[in-house]
């Protein structure tokens, strides 16, 4: 495969993106710009780290008889259509089997990596057309149920890449080999 074009975007500080429960945030995005005269395949890689924490009740210790989770929706958005979603859940972890003592916050740390590929013809045939690739996320949270007062659930978005490529899906005389048939 021959790369006509590349957009890179590893999206900076401040981290971490704090999610609210339900609601969607923008985690990423990147300005494409179409070949001219050239046709190829869109190919979206991301990586996405992200973790999810569930804190006890503030100044007791609660015994937990169900552990906290969330869950996690990853959406890849090309020109504000979703193309391509991730669905991940983080599990309470360092509780054993309930009931349990809560008394201090614990942080599960996940990484959901997304690969996509735009099978239609990538191209265009005049100067000055720009796709927009975003990512987005909404966590669903639930906090653990405890014995005494109320836990939380909380997530955030840690460091994100997003890389965008054109490439040349066509092979020519150049990228075939020879094929030697013996009986």
């Amino acid at each position: 495969m021959h790369c006509i074009y590349e957009e890179n975007s590893v999206v900076t500080p401040p981290f971490p993106i704090s999610l609210t429960n339900n609601t969607t945030a923008e985690i990423g995005k990147l300005t494409i710009c179409r070949p001219l005269q050239q046709c190829g395949c869109l190919i979206v890689t991301a990586v996405v780290n992200w973790s999810a924490t569930f804190t006890p009740p503030d100044g007791v210790s609660a015994t937990v008889s169900t552990a906290g989770y969330a869950d996690i929706v990853i959406e890849l958005l090309f020109n504000n259509n979703v193309i391509y979603r991730v669905f991940q859940t983080a599990l309470q972890k360092a509780i054993p089997l309930p009931p349990a003592l809560f008394s201090s916050a614990s942080t599960t740390c996940e990484i959901a990596p997304l690969l996509y590929s735009y099978q239609m013809p990538f191209c265009f045939n005049s100067c000055g057309y720009y796709d927009m690739i975003a990512l987005h996320a909404t966590a669903k949270l639930v906090a653990p149920v405890v014995s005494t007062g109320t836990a939380a659930a909380s997530a955030n978005i840690g460091a994100v890449t997003l890389i965008a490529e054109v490439v040349n899906m066509h092979r020519t005389k150049e990228d075939t080999a020879d094929v030697i048939i013996t009986e």
